[in-house]
């Protein structure tokens, strides 16, 4: 059934076809703050149907953040929930 301003019809039956979710990232760094030469973990979730496996990569600007982000550690890919956590470096 359909309706519009002219009001209800009754069709055929039809297929629906919606976009998909985007994939959205919470992530958390704990402790915070971090105390100087304190070790920090990053952990996160991706949201998003099916976003368990997928890959996902820590990146860091060391210090004086002048070079850019570069990939730090392994990657990783996420639990069936769509979960990660890298351990993190010493501050």
């Amino acid at each position: 059934m359909a309706v519009n301003g002219s009001g209800p019809t009754i069709g055929k039956d039809r297929d629906l076809m919606t976009t998909k979710v985007p994939l959205s990232l919470a992530i958390l760094a704990t402790p915070n703050p971090v105390v100087f030469g304190g070790t920090v973990t990053v952990q996160g979730s991706l949201s998003a149907p099916a976003a368990g496996g997928r890959a996902v990569q820590l990146q860091a600007d060391a210090f004086p953040f002048t070079s850019g982000y570069v990939p730090f550690g392994n990657q990783q890919l996420t639990g069936p929930t769509g979960s990660f956590s890298f351990p993190g470096p010493e501050t």
